[in-house]
């Protein structure tokens, strides 16, 4: 469902953040969404039984892949397509690699379960949802008034802000 909301409102939410133009670049990181859930239940399995070591081997397996894809896809040309492209390939490359070392289990479906899951996780999807909100306001607005080139500047500007505030609590 979120990757469809993430497909169909690619458009609008591309024109609300003055890039227009990321409107494929967002629909193909939709994939990544739709990816996502498949690997939900082998990561939790893992992080249940503390095998923190099979889940950074997928990770570090798809920051490979990730990455070398980017890396040909930029050089061919593809702009930002490039980004989303290789992040896809990294998320499939996570699923399949966590689907095969995760304990194996059966999947299926309680109507019980799913019902306390629900009511217990509907508020902190909506928390979440509103931070989400609440944290992109900023973006929002600068990327509509001043385009996405200063947009694409302005997380990389707010980063390298917060570092005096990190080497203080090292220090």
């Amino acid at each position: 469902g979120l990757a469809a909301i993430l497909w169909f409102g690619a458009p609008l939410g591309a024109r609300a953040f003055g890039a227009a133009e990321a409107t494929d670049p967002v629909r193909v990181m939709a994939f990544v969404v739709l990816l996502a859930g498949p690997s939900a239940v082998p990561s939790a399995l893992l992080t249940r039984s503390f095998r923190q070591d099979l889940r950074f081997r997928a990770d570090a397996l798809s920051f490979v892949v990730s990455n070398g894809l980017l890396i040909a896809l930029a050089l061919m040309g593809l702009g930002p397509l490039a980004l989303a492209w290789s992040r896809v390939a990294g998320q499939l490359t996570s699923v399949i690699t966590l689907i095969i070392v995760a304990p194996k289990y059966r999947p299926g479906f309680r109507r019980k379960e799913a019902a306390h899951l629900l009511r217990f996780g509907l508020p902190l999807v909506g928390a979440n949802l509103t931070g989400f909100a609440i944290g992109s306001v900023d973006s929002l607005v600068i990327g509509h008034a001043a385009g996405p080139v200063k947009l694409g500047f302005y997380p990389l500007a707010t980063h390298i802000a917060s570092w005096p505030l990190g080497l203080s609590a090292v220090v």
